[in-house]
């Protein structure tokens, strides 16, 4: 037995922590009041710190293997108003209450229009939900009219950013060298980038899926290699254009040659053991008939959930498919 000890420097606590040797808390009570930030105030550094060290235990007590821990995110993309963001949040949390096994097999995180943040990060602080932006500036202040830095998120709440959408980079021109900048930019600010990579149709049906993927990835990889520390923070998201709200599926074999080209870009230029750590998520008409699936392939760890996640019904189901032997 040994002790860890935590230093919470914003607000002067010593919390102490017994584990055993293989990293399993004998006191899972106080596991459930420290991932509910009863603790720590919920947006210090070394609660999030102290959150990402929790998320790699292996439970083995409850019978779950943490290993890269899967990540369900909802992208409610321009949708919602306060009130309606709200209801739909507290439906989403109420059905995780029930579902502990799920909650400690699965990450779980909304990513809401802007205006909803701040009003969503009361309401759910100290739960299991999750709160993400959808964009953030490469900047971290100044003279950027209508641009929000990833500072402000994480003051709002935020824990994760989706970062490289592909309605970003048509709508809002953004190239793979600003997708990279930004990426540095969330590490930089204390947030988990989520970073969409994916082929449009054409690029597909020109077999040059592979090549366009790897362009997009060496662009965010180029940003941070240097500073291998923090690179298991970063998550990716295969997103295929022609499968975004299309009712059009990439079929598994797709999918998992991609997430796996994805896999090997990563150990060629972080190593193995980074690689093995990094979260690849898919998105791409993700629903509660397909979801199981798609989570059983070997190198898909969570997805990224558009339409569906504005349901809470369906949202909750794709959590459940997530299988409960992996």
């Amino acid at each position: 037995m040994f002790s860890l000890f935590i230093h919470a420097w914003t607000n002067s606590l010593i919390l102490f922590f017994i584990c055993d040797l293989q990293g399993n808390f004998t006191d899972f009570a106080l596991f459930r009041l420290l991932k509910a930030g009863f603790l720590i105030r919920m947006h210090s550094l070394p609660y999030m710190y102290l959150a990402g060290v929790v998320n790699s235990f292996d439970l083995n007590r409850k019978g779950i293997s943490m290993g890269r821990r899967a990540l369900i995110v909802g992208n409610w993309k321009m949708n919602g108003l306060i009130e309606i963001t709200r209801g739909l949040a507290g439906d989403i949390l109420a059905g995780l209450t029930n579902r502990e096994k799920k909650r400690m097999m699965c990450e779980v995180v909304i990513c809401p229009p802007f205006t909803g943040l701040y009003n969503l990060s009361e309401f759910l602080a100290g739960s299991a939900l999750k709160l993400g932006g959808q964009n953030m500036s490469e900047y971290t202040a100044g003279a950027h009219t209508g641009e929000i830095s990833g500072i402000m998120l994480r003051n709002v709440g935020c824990w994760y950013v989706l970062l490289g959408h592909s309605e970003r980079r048509a709508d809002n021109f953004e190239d793979n060298d600003q997708v990279g900048r930004k990426t540095a930019a969330a590490l930089r600010d204390g947030l988990v980038p989520i970073v969409c990579l994916g082929e449009t149709l054409e690029e597909r049906e020109q077999s040059r899926t592979l090549e366009v993927i790897e362009a997009q990835l060496s662009a965010v990889l180029s940003e941070f290699s240097a500073s291998k520390g923090k690179s298991h923070q970063l998550v990716l998201a295969y997103e295929p254009v022609w499968a975004i709200g299309t009712g059009k599926n990439a079929t598994p074999e797709q999918v998992q040659e991609v997430h796996a080209f994805i896999r090997k870009l990563l150990a060629d230029a972080l190593g193995a053991e980074f690689a093995d750590k990094i979260r690849i998520l898919y998105g791409g008409s993700v629903k509660p008939d397909n979801a199981e699936k798609l989570f059983r392939l070997d190198d898909v760890d969570g997805g990224l959930i558009g339409g569906a996640s504005l349901n809470a019904s369906d949202f909750l189901a794709i959590i459940d498919a997530y299988p409960n032997n992996l």
